[in-house]
């Protein structure tokens, strides 16, 4: 298996065992790579393609490229697993969520006006109380 992404990826360390390759556009993906093996042949500081190709059970080649692919042997890495985050950015669009009509919404904001006003929470509560007696 093969997975292709495009952006602006930076690679960075922060714990021994994992390793963290970020998008910094959008859709901003992140992988983790563990136990990464070839990281000592200095990595380039930003790149624009990464490309993730799952080789056998516990191993994963890593590879870090610019626009054109091309690629010499510095930005091939191996990794024993790879954890990547894609975040959707339409996730919720499909739940349904509750929506505020005019009326609600005209409700707390008022609510909230009165809050804010000194002496509207005790005044709040006051309605509060005599609307549950």
């Amino acid at each position: 298996m093969e997975r292709r992404f495009s952006g602006s990826f930076r690679i960075d360390r922060p714990n021994a065992m994992w390793w963290r390759v970020r998008n910094t556009r959008s859709p901003h993906q992140v992988a983790w790579l563990r136990h990464v093996r070839n990281a000592d042949l200095g990595l380039p500081r930003e790149f624009q393609v990464l490309r993730l190709q799952s080789q056998a059970p516990g191993s994963v080649v890593v590879v870090l490229s610019d626009d054109e692919g091309d690629c010499d042997g510095a930005c091939t890495l191996t990794a024993d697993r790879v954890l990547l985050h894609e975040p959707d950015e339409r996730l919720y669009d499909a739940l349904p969520l509750e929506r505020y009509t005019p009326d609600a919404r005209r409700f707390w904001q008022r609510v909230f006006w009165l809050v804010r006003l000194p002496g509207g929470g005790v005044l709040l509560r006051f309605v509060a109380r005599r609307r549950r007696a």
